[in-house]
C-alpha cells in the first residue's frame, strides 16, 4: 500500500478542529490539508494515498492534497504575511 506522512517543518503543528493541524508563523492560524477524498491528512501520520495504483511496472496516478486555513482563534487573529514549511515521505508499506 502506498503511503504518505507529512512533517510539520517551521511553524511545528497547532490544535485545530479536534485534531494536529500545521501550524504557521501567524499565532494561532493553522493549514488543515485534505486528500483527494477530503480526509484530512494529519502531521506526523501516515495515510493511504488514493487515486494511484502501483504496479510495479508502471505505477499511474496523481497525488492531490488540499489545503485549507484554520483558526480556533479567528476573532483574534491579526492580518498579515505569513510562512509555514512542511516535507511529505511517500513509501510502500
Amino acid at each position: 500500500t502506498l503511503k504518505m506522512q507529512v512533517s510539520a517543518g517551521a511553524g511545528g503543528t497547532i490544535s485545530y478542529g479536534g485534531g494536529r493541524v500545521l501550524g504557521t508563523s501567524l499565532s494561532g492560524l493553522g493549514i488543515r490539508l485534505t486528500d483527494s477524498a477530503g480526509q484530512a491528512v494529519p502531521p506526523g501520520s501516515w495515510t493511504a494515498v488514493t487515486g494511484v495504483t502501483t504496479p510495479a511496472d508502471a505505477p499511474t496516478g496523481a497525488v492531490k492534497l488540499k489545503a485549507g486555513l484554520g483558526s480556533e482563534t479567528v476573532s483574534t487573529l491579526k492580518g498579515g504575511d505569513f510562512t509555514s514549511s512542511a516535507s511529505v515521505v511517500m513509501a510502500y508499506q
